[in-house]
């Protein structure tokens, strides 16, 4: 099993990376919004390898909690390596769990490919298998949430809205404020 590349990013498309390690290029599916380094520059994913009859699939994440997430969708009846992708892409790690905690499956039905059916199967099976202790609903989520909604009253879809937050928490964790979040998010480029 292929769970991490490490090596020179050689070409990226909307949601395909080509890594080269050690000579080999790899193809490697990833989420729409992950934001990879530059053509020639150095790149690590966490990969799951998904063997077919007709061939293999390379998934790549960028970190290991986004892949034991998808790991973890694949084990629903009806989800497939591309709905789990497209799940991930959509909401993130946070975002999922916090989707999940608030309990509507009708968030999932967003997501390209997810109907109700899977949508509802997500929710239940998922919830299962998470930590949805108290901090995904903590006030600081709640925040987070709140900076989502701001940013898409602004004109963002949900995922690029999430994929700003994302990268305001990483640059500036212990910013909490939703209004500080938003102004962040908006400087983002």
């Amino acid at each position: 099993m292929i769970r991490r590349l490490a090596g020179t990013l050689i070409e990226k498309n909307l949601g395909e990376a080509i890594v080269s390690c050690g000579g080999i290029g790899f193809s490697v599916a990833v989420s729409r919004n992950l934001v990879l380094p530059d053509e020639g520059e150095n790149v690590v994913l966490w990969t799951h390898l998904r063997m077919r009859d007709d061939g293999a699939d390379l998934y790549g994440f960028e970190s290991k909690e986004d892949l034991s997430l998808f790991e973890k969708m694949l084990k629903i009846h009806g989800v497939s390596a591309k709905k789990a992708m497209s799940v991930v892409s959509h909401f993130g790690c946070d975002g999922l769990k916090s989707a999940i905690a608030a309990g509507e499956y009708k968030t999932f039905t967003a997501v390209p490919g997810i109907g109700k059916k899977i949508a509802q199967q997500l929710l239940l099976d998922m919830k299962g298998v998470l930590d949805l202790s108290d901090d995904v609903l903590s006030t600081d989520n709640k925040n987070l949430d709140d900076a989502t909604l701001a940013l898409m009253e602004l004109g963002f879809k949900e995922s690029e809205a999430l994929e700003r937050i994302k990268r305001v928490r990483a640059a500036s964790p212990d910013v909490t404020d939703t209004a500080e979040i938003v102004k962040l998010a908006l400087q983002e480029h």
